[in-house]
């Protein structure tokens, strides 16, 4: 239940601000009250669930400090990659390939956000910090659902293209136009969210899907 509910947040298919019921989750799961409880104090610890005064469990609000903090956090990381792996340049030939995929027609916002996630965890992975790697991916999970807001705003080809311009600089050791695509890429994914959930709040509403059994729609803020 915790891995299905978690997938469901971050992809927005449960939307910010639902309400959570313990025994609605149950009977979706099949579970007793204990394991969807331990299952929603997880989701809590990772910031994904709150809650309320009234006992209840709500989905997080997207919030726009958390995503400075990730976009800022991110930045950092990306860079501490692109500079070992300038140290000790590594064969990127198959990175290439996969991050092709993003020129493919007809992608779904799904494919896109899974072949991006995929680039630049095969960024990190290269470089062999099984730390950094691990560091890096909770990050890119917990920017997942921001990523799905401001990614209708930035085409897949737009993408592809930025990608093996990254890789051309990191292999040319190109360190300032390295660092120029990393900020495009962390803080570019702020500000097409900050223009969704600032100018045009509604918008939201056309990029959730339907609440599972066990969710209801309640206040956000």
């Amino acid at each position: 239940m915790y891995r299905a509910v978690r997938q469901r947040i971050l992809t927005l298919a449960i939307a910010p601000g639902t309400r959570l019921s313990e025994s609605g989750l149950a009977q979706e799961f099949d579970l007793s009250p204990t394991p969807v409880r331990d299952a929603l104090g997880r989701l809590m610890q990772e910031g994904l669930v709150v809650s309320g005064r009234e006992r209840g469990y709500w989905v997080a609000g997207l919030d726009i400090g958390d995503l400075q903090q990730l976009a800022a956090f991110r930045y950092i990381l990306e860079r501490g990659v692109a500079e070992l792996l300038v140290a000790d340049p590594p064969d990127y030939g198959p990175l290439r390939e996969h991050n092709a995929a993003l020129r493919a027609p007809g992608l779904t916002l799904d494919e896109v956000v899974d072949v991006n996630a995929d680039f630049h965890m095969g960024l990190a992975e290269l470089t062999g910090n099984q730390r950094l790697v691990r560091t890096l991916r909770r990050v890119l999970e917990d920017s997942a659902r921001y990523f799905r807001v401001g990614a209708h705003h930035y085409s897949a080809a737009q993408m592809a293209d930025d990608h093996d311009d990254l890789v051309d600089a990191l292999v040319e050791a190109d360190m300032a136009r390295v660092g120029r695509h990393l900020h495009h890429e962390a803080f570019g994914t702020r500000d097409r969210v900050m223009d969704v959930l600032v100018r045009s709040p509604r918008a939201l509403s056309g990029l959730i899907g339907t609440p599972l059994t066990g969710a209801h729609r309640g206040p956000t803020g």
